[in-house]
């Protein structure tokens, strides 16, 4: 594929499905598990925000990435 010139186009391609995938996945997870109060409890919505970013990214990784 490189020295075809057909490694990087694919590999933005596969970047640019992968962050929409990911995008589409922390609406979905946010709505099931709503965070709490980012004013009242920045700390705990940090953390329940970076779980919810983990696990969208071990969907992407399982379905786009490692496929």
């Amino acid at each position: 594929m490189l020295t075809r010139e057909e490694l990087y186009p694919h590999c933005r391609a596969i970047q640019r499905q992968a962050q929409e995938r990911m995008d589409a996945l922390m609406e979905i997870l946010a709505q099931r598990n709503p965070p709490p109060d980012k004013a009242a409890y920045s700390l705990i919505w940090a953390q329940h925000m970076a779980g919810l970013h983990h696990t969208a990214e071990e969907i992407v990784f399982t379905e786009i990435i490692y496929a």
